[in-house]
């Protein structure tokens, strides 16, 4: 029996194996985590794009309502691939030395691809714009 194992642990067949199986699980965590990473900036990226847009549609059409704004916000984001109903949005109007401002507050409850990275589950993104209007 010594003898046996005395021989297993001197061959060398399979090693090569053994040591992808033991590199490919740090490549392929590192790989998704990539992965999710740039999904996660990209959906900020959209998320502001939409705030900004709002924003300027509202400059062109003052006398939408609140709801509408949200509405047109939810519109863009499923323009942009992604589930507009996610996204919810604040609408400040202040007016500062006679000057008008609107303020946006975007927030959007990002999910990502996959269960096994649970740091992303409960990441909310947010996005904030402020302009003037006449």
């Amino acid at each position: 029996m010594i003898r046996q194992f005395k021989r297993f642990w001197r061959d060398e067949k399979g090693a090569t194996a053994v040591e992808f199986a033991m590199v490919s699980v740090l490549m392929l965590t590192m790989l998704f985590g990539t992965i999710e990473l740039g999904r996660i900036f990209w959906t900020y990226n959209a998320v502001q794009s939409a705030t900004e847009l709002t924003a300027r549609y509202f400059i062109t059409h003052t006398s939408t309502a609140d709801a509408d704004l949200q509405t047109y916000a939810q519109t863009a984001m499923n323009n942009m691939q992604l589930d507009g109903s996610k996204l919810t949005i604040t609408v400040t109007k202040s007016t500062t030395s006679s000057i008008k401002f609107i303020q946006l507050d975007s927030s959007y409850a990002y999910s990502p691809l996959g269960t096994l990275i649970t740091q992303f589950n409960n990441l909310t993104l947010t996005s904030r714009t402020r302009i003037s209007y006449p």
